[in-house]
C-alpha cells in the first residue's frame, strides 16, 4: 500500500486526519468531501461489489453499503489512529477476513 509518493507518511496521516477533522464541523467542506471523493469512490466499490455478487462470489444477502464500510472504516481507523501501519499486509488481511465472510459458500468452496 506505501505508494512512491508515500501516501501513507506520517506527514500525509496528518493532513488527511486534520481534513476529517474539520469536516466535522465544517458543513460546506464536509458536503465538498463528499461530493467529490467519498460519494464517487463508494460508488465505485459498491458496483464493484454488485458485480461480484451478480456473479456468485459474494452472498445475495450482503449489504454492499456496509461492507465498504468494514473495508473503509478499518482502513480510516489506522489512517486517523496510527498505532499500527497501514500497509500491504494490514490491507491483504483485512480483505481476506473481511471477503470471506461475505462470499458465498460455493465460492468460499472454490478458493
Amino acid at each position: 500500500m506505501r505508494s512512491r509518493r508515500g501516501r501513507t507518511s506520517p506527514s500525509r496521516r496528518r493532513h488527511r486526519a486534520d481534513g476529517v477533522g474539520a469536516a466535522q464541523s465544517d458543513t460546506d467542506l464536509a458536503a465538498a468531501v463528499s461530493e467529490r471523493y467519498t460519494r464517487p469512490r463508494r460508488t465505485l466499490a459498491v458496483d464493484y461489489f454488485r458485480k461480484a455478487a451478480e456473479r456468485g462470489q459474494l452472498r445475495a444477502d450482503v449489504d454492499l453499503q456496509l461492507l465498504v464500510d468494514q473495508l473503509w472504516g478499518a482502513c480510516y481507523n489506522r489512517l486517523l489512529v496510527p498505532d499500527a501501519p497501514l500497509d500491504e499486509e494490514f490491507a491483504v488481511a483485512l480483505v481476506a477476513n473481511t471477503l470471506y465472510g461475505a462470499a458465498s459458500a460455493d465460492y468460499r468452496g472454490r478458493a
